[in-house]
């Protein structure tokens, strides 16, 4: 049998705990690895204006498919995607 991973998933406001509590779960289960959803916004000059500046808030300014790539990745492999799957990330 391949091995497997559990996802967890955090979501909150801005400075709510986000990543200190990704790190304290991290802490507690060896091999756990954190994947933020920063390291999938498109470059700057990809984003869309809105009232004339680049609007990062937006759904468009996330490359959604790319993370769902190495999510689904981590979930069948049990490891951290490497190039060039994730190219945000060293192999």
């Amino acid at each position: 049998m391949s091995p497997s991973a559990l996802i967890v998933a955090l979501s909150g406001c801005s400075s709510s705990g986000k990543t200190t509590l990704a790190r304290l779960i991290r802490d507690l289960f060896p091999g756990t690895f954190i994947l933020h959803q920063d390291d999938f916004y498109r470059p700057e000059a990809e984003l869309p204006f809105k009232n004339g500046l680049r609007d990062w808030d937006c759904a468009e300014a996330v490359d959604v498919p790319a993370m769902i790539e190495a999510l689904t990745y981590i979930r069948h492999h049990a490891s951290f995607p490497v190039c060039p799957l994730f190219p945000t990330k060293p192999p």
